[in-house]
């Protein structure tokens, strides 16, 4: 893919960073090799970038769909390191797509302990609860819908969920 200053915008000031950006995106097969071969030279005063070169390997692996190894990437990368918010998120998503809903629910609240006014990770927690079934979960999911709009009302990407929202409040 194309990695010039035009493609990839602001990330052109940090040529490595949008060549990963790109690659992750458009060719994420191409991107793990490179990022297993990077491992291999790393080493044991390398542990930080250790961290970060797993768990960009697992988000490629991830949009390959190649979950198995994403969440093993995850795992690895998270324990060399403090884990982020974003790292629970992301390892949050590979459960979901898993179908690991309770797992799901554990990372995304570890991600809203790091990050409480990140509205995606309650939506993401919601879909997990939901996914779980148990009444309480479903009124939790919802309950989290309801804060990811009490966080950011304006966004279009939740208006489909808010308008389930108000659909399911009205029908309570």
């Amino acid at each position: 893919g194309d990695v010039s200053a035009e493609s990839v915008g602001k990330d052109a000031a940090n040529p490595t960073a949008a060549v990963i950006a790109r690659l992750s995106k458009d060719s994420p097969e191409q991107l793990v090799p490179l990022l297993s071969d990077t491992l291999e030279y790393l080493g044991p005063e390398s542990e930080g970038t250790k961290r970060v070169t797993l768990i960009l390997r697992s988000v490629a692996h991830y949009r390959a769909g190649r979950y198995k190894e994403a969440l093993s990437d995850a795992d690895l990368g998270m324990s060399l390191g403090e884990p982020r918010a974003v790292d629970f998120a992301h390892r949050g998503q590979i459960h979901l797509k898993m179908e690991n809903y309770a797992d799901a629910r554990s990372d995304f609240t570890s991600a809203l302990r790091l990050a409480p006014d990140e509205p995606q990770y309650y939506v993401s927690r919601g879909f997990a609860q939901i996914y779980i079934g148990k009444q309480d979960n479903i009124i939790a999911g919802f309950l989290d819908f309801r804060k990811a709009f009490d966080l950011d009302p304006t966004n279009a990407k939740f208006r489909p969920l808010f308008e389930r929202l108000e659909f399911f409040r009205n029908a309570i």
